[in-house]
C-alpha cells in the first residue's frame, strides 16, 4: 500500500501528529491493512516537512517526495539535501497534486481546519489539502482526514 499525504502550510498540531504516528504504525503493523510501502507528499513547509521528518526519524517506510515547480513554499529540497527519498521531478501543482494521487493507494489529510466550509474565505481550494482530496475522492481512493 502507498500512502498519500497532504496537509496544511501551517503544519499539524500536537493531535493531528500523534495521530499521524499512530495510524502509521497501526498501517505498518499489518492491523486489517496491505502492507506500506511508500509515503507520498508535496514537499511543502508546514505539514509536508512535519510528516516527512516524523516518518524519517522513526524510519518507517520509504518516502517519495513530489516537489512543485514554484518555490512559494519549497521546504526539502533545500532543508534536507541528504535525506534519504526518492525525489520525483517538478511539476506545477495541479500535476503534482494529481501525481500524488495517481500513486498513492490511500490518502491521509491533515487541514488546517476540519470542514471544507470553515476556510472558504481563506484561501484558494483549487490548491492544497482540498484539492488533494477531491482528486483522491473522485478516484474513489480511501481517504482519511485527522482533525486538528
Amino acid at each position: 500500500m502507498n500512502i498519500g499525504f497532504t496537509g496544511s502550510q501551517f503544519g499539524m498540531s500536537d493531535t493531528q501528529q500523534q495521530t499521524l504516528l499512530t495510524l502509521l504504525g497501526a498501517l505498518i503493523s499489518g492491523n486489517d491493512f496491505a502492507h506500506v510501502s511508500t509515503f507520498h507528499h508535496g514537499d511543502s513547509t508546514g505539514a509536508d516537512r512535519q510528516a516527512h521528518y516524523l516518518v524519517e526519524r522513526f524510519g518507517l517506510i520509504p518516502i517519495v517526495i513530489h516537489p512543485s515547480r514554484s518555490k512559494r513554499y519549497y521546504s526539502l529540497r533545500e532543508c534536507c539535501p541528504g535525506c534519504d527519498a526518492v525525489i520525483k521531478p517538478r511539476l506545477p501543482y495541479l500535476k503534482r497534486n494529481q501525481a500524488i494521487v495517481d500513486e498513492c493507494d490511500m490518502l491521509i489529510a491533515t487541514p488546517e481546519y476540519d470542514a471544507k466550509e470553515d476556510c472558504f474565505d481563506h484561501f484558494d481550494l483549487n490548491f492544497g489539502v482540498w484539492s488533494l482530496a477531491s482528486m483522491a475522492w473522485e478516484k474513489n481512493k480511501p481517504l482519511m482526514f485527522l482533525k486538528r
